[in-house]
């Protein structure tokens, strides 16, 4: 474990150096305090900034592409229509599913705090501590923790998947806001220390005009999409022809898989299987 952190540590170091590395000949040979702003000929405008750990992309390039997307909502009115109605129950959905989250991320930690200050049946045994094997499988929310609960290689996968979550979630923002024609300032990219973001700015002046209807709606696209986005990938999944087609065999046919080891067995012990 201890192992593990380190690596991650200096893996998150080393990208972060190369970034800062980057900066600082940029200011050398073009006599600049921040990184390039990119000008195209149109009225658009890209900026990159670079503060403490924290890096920043704000564009917008895509002002453009968001305001034919208003005019042709506004000229299709049954598929404007058609996506009011479903961003509604989206609405709705969300209200429920924010409740139910709450109660399960409260189930969840009270769960976590039983496992870890619980004493074991036999008092001559010690009081179990934190270690990589030892969080509790049957739990209803698992972490994600780079180097405890998944391997720190996992790393620039979970920031790649992280990020497109994010841009899924913004897109339901953008689209819910261009049924009211809320319009847009900007869109951007972050990343503060290995946690990437989304964003889409509008005037809150805009936002704060619109009926509590049409906000209701735009502010629970972004969930309502990380939702449909999840079911899509959980149907892609159960199709059969989805893991040929990226390389996977299905070993189940062939013999016994071991997907998991018991920590308190025998072979608990053992964190590299022999393959």
């Amino acid at each position: 474990m201890f192992t593990s952190l380190v690596q991650t540590l200096v893996g998150i170091g080393s990208a972060w150096l190369f970034v800062y590395l980057t900066e600082y000949l940029w200011r050398t040979f073009h006599r600049r305090e921040v990184l390039p702003t990119f000008h195209p000929r149109t009225s658009s405008s890209t900026t990159v900034a670079l503060q403490k750990l924290e890096l920043t992309i704000r564009t917008t390039a895509c002002n453009g592409i968001y305001a034919h997307v208003v005019g042709m909502l506004g000229r299709k009115r049954r598929l404007h229509r058609s996506l009011q109605i479903f961003y509604e129950a989206g609405s709705v959905i969300g209200i429920c599913g924010s409740s139910l989250v709450l109660l399960l991320l409260l189930f969840s930690c009270g769960q976590s705090i039983l496992s870890l200050v619980r004493l074991p049946p036999n008092p001559s045994l010690k009081r179990p501590t934190l270690g990589k094997r030892e969080i509790p499988q049957e739990q209803v929310i698992q972490p994600i923790i780079p180097g405890l609960t998944v391997p720190a290689s996992d790393i620039p996968l979970i920031v790649i998947v992280v990020l497109f979550s994010q841009i899924v979630h913004e897109l339901g923002h953008a689209l819910a806001g261009a049924l009211d024609q809320l319009p847009i300032s900007e869109i951007g990219l972050s990343l503060t220390v290995i946690i990437p973001s989304a964003f889409v700015g509008s005037p809150v002046s805009s936002f704060d005009a619109l009926p509590v209807k049409a906000r209701r709606r735009i502010v629970s696209a972004g969930p309502f999409h990380n939702l449909v986005f999840w079911v899509c990938l959980l149907l892609l999944d159960q199709a059969a022809f989805v893991y040929p087609l990226l390389g996977y065999q299905d070993l189940s046919e062939i013999g016994l898989v071991v997907v998991s080891v018991n920590p308190s067995s025998s072979t608990g012990h053992i964190d590299n299987p022999v393959r």
